[in-house]
């Protein structure tokens, strides 16, 4: 793991993404890279020829400008946080077009094994009956989406506009609407961030049982 984060926070991301059953088990034990400076030399990783590394980041002025031809690039994880991303999915077709291959395609979720569109639904029913209960909520959401629209990036106003419109007129059988147009402003939603921790694994869980009932 070669970030800018300090290892015990990222020893703490990685656990948490554990107990949610989103990396394996494995993830929170990755070897972590000690560096320094401003630039992600793959020389600083141990035990490992730099020629032989590659470097995933979403920031090219990381990269040193020996080892560019090692560099894959990925669009930047910023909010919002969609549940239907592709970036490994991506990164896997590089390293492929490398003749790189270093996981079973065969292991690697999909949409019908992991419905993260039916999950993401079911977090959004939930932050709607949160609301209903405390409309208070409403102003964190409207907060949470001011932020975004400041910070974030500029290819998803269109979807944070109309967030903003559903936010002010109530519009919640929009925010649930099982249609491709709510599937699609759900990867744009300030809702999911209303949801408790415990409520937010308890939905990823149902939704794994439901997928191991399945492939039974």
């Amino acid at each position: 793991m070669f970030t800018s984060v300090t290892e015990d926070r990222f020893r703490q991301i990685a656990k948490t993404l554990v107990d949610e059953d989103a990396v394996p088990v494995w993830f929170q034990h990755l070897e972590y890279v000690h560096w320094e400076g401003s630039i992600k030399n793959l020389t600083f990783i141990s035990d490992c020829e730099s020629s032989e590394a590659l470097l995933v980041d979403d920031h090219a002025d990381y990269v040193h400008p020996t080892q560019l031809e090692q560099f894959i690039r990925v669009e930047p994880f910023e909010p919002p946080f969609s549940d239907s991303d592709n970036g490994l999915a991506k990164v896997l077709d590089e390293l492929a077009q490398r003749g790189i291959s270093p996981i079973d395609p065969g292991r690697l979720p999909s949409r019908h094994h992991i419905p993260q569109d039916h999950q993401s639904l079911l977090m959004h029913r939930e932050a709607v009956r949160l609301i209903l209960v405390d409309p208070s909520l409403v102003l964190k959401a409207q907060a949470t989406l001011a932020r975004w629209m400041v910070i974030g990036s500029q290819r998803s106003v269109p979807l944070w506009e109309q967030w903003r419109d559903v936010l002010e007129q109530r519009n919640w059988d929009l925010a649930v609407e099982d249609s491709e147009r709510g599937r699609e402003l759900r990867q744009a939603s300030p809702l999911s961030t209303l949801l408790p921790q415990e409520t937010r694994l308890e939905i990823i869980a149902r939704v794994r049982r439901m997928q191991r009932l399945d492939e039974c």
